[in-house]
């Protein structure tokens, strides 16, 4: 081996740097990505219905209603079919303008854990930061309703920070030891 080649021999601290990197990428991207899929998930505020409800939201956009047709909610468990009786009406309004918002129909989304089960009703737009008032009639016992942002943007945004991340730690951690592997040998690649 020439002295050019030897000032080009990785040393034994990128063994230490593709250990981390796979680590801290790889694992660390994908545990990242499930704790922030399951805090999304665990979102919005459950309330009791047929009532009056004013929500405080934060930040503009598409805010979605579900029926938490199965679910235990302050000691009580709830069990429902995932359709509503015919008579049930919601209304949600802007306490400032008191603008009544156009509710649109859900697609029948669908979530699930274990025992409880989460079915959208509507979703509705919200232009400016403020306080909304829900009120939910037509219920001839007490229902669970769950009011939150819609995740589609969480959920991208999530996937687009945490899977390049895991990807450079899953594949190019192994990539870069291969890589020092054949340097350090002498090896040409």
């Amino acid at each position: 081996m020439d002295g050019a080649q030897k000032k080009i021999r990785p040393s034994k601290i990128w063994y230490l740097i593709g250990i981390v990197l796979f680590f801290v990428g790889g694992a660390g991207g994908t545990i990242w990505f499930i704790i922030n899929i399951i805090s999304v998930f665990s979102s919005g505020e459950q309330f009791l219905v047929p009532a009056t409800k004013t929500f405080i939201l934060e930040r503009p956009g598409k805010y979605i209603l579900w029926h938490d047709a199965k679910t235990f909610f302050k000691g009580k468990t709830y069990s429902f079919s995932s359709n509503l009786p015919g008579d049930v009406t919601i209304k949600v309004v802007n306490t400032k303008t008191l603008e009544e918002l156009p509710l649109k129909p859900s697609t029948c989304s669908e979530e699930s854990s274990g025992n409880h089960k989460r079915y959208s009703i509507c979703s509705f737009p919200v232009d400016a930061p403020g306080k909304y008032t829900l009120e939910v009639s037509g219920l001839k016992c007490p229902h669970v309703f769950t009011l939150r942002k819609s995740l589609l943007k969480d959920l991208f945004f999530t996937a687009l920070i945490c899977i390049p991340i895991s990807l450079i730690g899953w594949i190019g951690a192994p990539v870069l030891i291969v890589i020092i592997v054949a340097k350090r040998s002498g090896k040409r690649l």
